[in-house]
C-alpha cells in the first residue's frame, strides 16, 4: 500500500449478494477500497469480478447488502454527484453512433457542465488523450478503431471525468504490451495522487506488478485478500483455477510471475497422420500472436490446433491433429479449459462431445462449409453435376483421408 493509503475506506461493499435467474453471482461479499491504492480483483471466468465492480460503481443493484461511498449509501447519491466522484470503464467499449474520438472523450466532461471545473474542459480533454497515446486518433470515428484503440479511448473518457475513484474492468484485455504498461501506469499515477483504483485483471503477473492489494474471487466469494505475494500462492491458484502453476520471481526485476506448469507436456504434440502439406484459407488466418495473447488472457488454457494452421501457430499449440484426434486428446488429458484453433463448426462439434470442458472461442467461420447441405450432396450424386476430375495419384491419397475419417 502506498503512503497515500488510509485506513478509512472511500468505497465499501458490505455483505453484497447478487442473484440472477436463481444463480448466485455474489455471495455476501465484503470489500474495502482505500484512497492511495490500486486494488486488483482477480479470479477465473465467471467468478463475479465484473459483477462486484458493477455493484460498487452503482450500476448493479445487489439483492442484499449495500455499498457505501464516502460513508454514504450509494442509493442516496444523486447521479450527477456520483459521476463526479467515480468513473467506470466497462469491458464493452461501445458507442452507438459514429462519434469522433475527441467527441467520445468530451462525453467524460459532461458531469462538470455548468460548473467552474468545466472551464478547463479543452485542456483536460487534450491531457486525457495524450495520457493514453490516442491524440493522433482524435479525428477518427470510434467504430473504425481497433479493439485496443477503443479501449484506450474509453479510458481517456474515464480519465476526463477527473474523479477521485477509478473503476476499470479488464482495461488491458485487447491492448498490446506497450500500452498495457501505459494503462496500468496511469492507474498507478491516479493512486499515487491520492485517488483510489479498482481494476479487474486476468493476467495475474500484471495484477501483481501494479497492485498494492489483491482480492481473489471464485464462485462469487472472496477466497483471499492481501498483498499480491500473500494471495498468489501456488496452492490457492491451483485450487481456484484448476491448473498447476509455478510461482517465482523474475531474476532481474524481482516481479512476481505466475506461469502454467507445463513440465512433462510435449509441445507441440502433432499426430503423424496429420502432418500433410495441405492448405486451408480459414486455418491460414490464425497467427501465433493470437495464441500467445489467448494464453495471457486465459492462464492454463490448453490450445489445440488444426495442422493446416501456419507452422508457427502449430508450434505454439499444445497439440495439433484432426477433430477426432483433438477429441481424443481432450478426453485423455481431462483438460478443464480448451481453445480450438480451427473452423467454428468443428469447434462446436468437439464442444458438444465434451460438455464438462470450458471451450474458449478462437475459431474462424468457413464460408464454403456453410454452403454444403445434405440436399445439395444428394442432388449432385443423383444427377452427376459438379463433377471434378482429379489426378489418380492425388485421388488415392485423398480417398485414404476420407476413409480414415469415416472409420472414426
Amino acid at each position: 500500500m502506498t503512503a497515500h493509503a488510509t485506513r478509512t475506506p472511500v468505497l465499501r461493499a458490505e455483505g453484497v449478494t447478487v442473484r440472477i435467474g436463481g444463480r448466485v453471482l455474489l455471495d455476501a461479499v465484503d470489500l474495502d477500497v482505500h484512497a492511495g491504492e490500486v486494488l486488483a480483483l482477480v479470479g477465473p471466468n465467471g467468478a463475479g469480478k465484473s459483477t462486484l465492480l458493477g455493484v460498487v460503481a452503482g450500476d448493479t443493484a445487489p439483492d442484499s447488502g449495500r455499498t457505501l461511498l464516502d460513508g454514504t449509501d450509494l442509493r442516496r447519491w444523486r447521479l450527477g454527484d456520483l459521476a463526479r466522484r467515480r468513473a467506470l470503464l466497462t469491458q464493452a467499449n461501445s458507442v452507438a453512433f459514429p462519434f469522433s474520438v475527441r467527441e467520445v472523450v468530451v462525453m467524460g466532461r459532461a458531469p462538470w457542465t455548468g460548473l467552474p471545473e468545466g472551464d478547463d474542459d479543452e485542456l483536460i480533454i487534450d491531457e486525457s488523450l495524450a495520457a493514453t497515446d490516442t491524440t493522433h486518433l482524435h479525428l477518427r470515428t470510434f467504430p473504425t478503431l481497433s479493439g485496443g484503440e477503443k479501449a484506450r479511448v474509453s479510458l481517456s473518457r474515464a480519465l476526463a471525468q477527473r474523479t477521485g475513484i477509478l473503476l476499470l474492468d479488464e482495461p488491458t484485455a485487447a491492448v498490446d504490451l506497450r500500452h498495457q504498461e501505459i494503462v496500468l501506469g496511469l492507474a498507478r499515477s491516479v493512486a499515487d495522487a491520492g485517488g483510489a483504483v479498482v481494476v479487474v485483471l486476468h493476467d495475474l503477473a500484471l495484477a501483481a506488478a501494479w497492485s498494492d492489494r489483491m482480492v481473489m474471487i471464485a464462485g462469487g466469494r472472496v477466497r483471499a485478500e492481501g498483498a499480491p505475494a500473500e494471495v498468489l500462492t501456488a496452492e490457492l491458484v491451483e485450487e481456484v483455477y484448476q491448473q498447476r502453476v509455478l510461482i517465482h520471481r523474475h531474476p532481474v526485476t524481482g516481479d512476481l510471475l505466475v506461469t502454467p506448469d507445463r513440465r512433462g507436456l510435449r509441445r507441440p504434440a502433432v499426430c503423424s497422420q496429420s502432418t500433410h502439406p495441405g492448405a486451408c484459407e480459414v486455418h491460414e488466418q490464425f497467427t501465433a500472436a493470437e495464441v500467445r495473447a489467448l494464453r495471457d488472457e486465459y492462464p492454463g488454457v490448453t490450445v489445440l490446433a488444426h495442422p493446416e494452421c501456419p507452422p508457427e501457430v502449430v508450434a505454439e499449440a499444445d497439440f495439433a491433429g484432426s477433430t477426432a484426434q483433438m477429441s481424443d486428446f481432450v478426453a485423455s488429458r481431462r483438460a478443464s479449459m480448451v481453445a480450438l484453433v480451427t473452423e467454428c463448426s468443428m469447434s462446436a462439434n468437439l464442444a458438444g462431445a465434451h460438455p464438462e470442458v470450458e471451450f474458449i472461442g478462437m475459431c474462424r467461420l468457413c464460408p464454403h462449409m456453410q454452403r454444403i447441405t445434405l440436399k445439395g450432396i444428394r442432388t449432385a450424386l443423383e444427377t452427376g453435376r459438379h463433377e471434378i476430375s482429379v489426378d489418380p495419384a492425388i485421388a488415392d491419397r485423398a480417398r485414404l483421408a476420407v476413409e480414415r475419417m469415416l472409420a472414426v
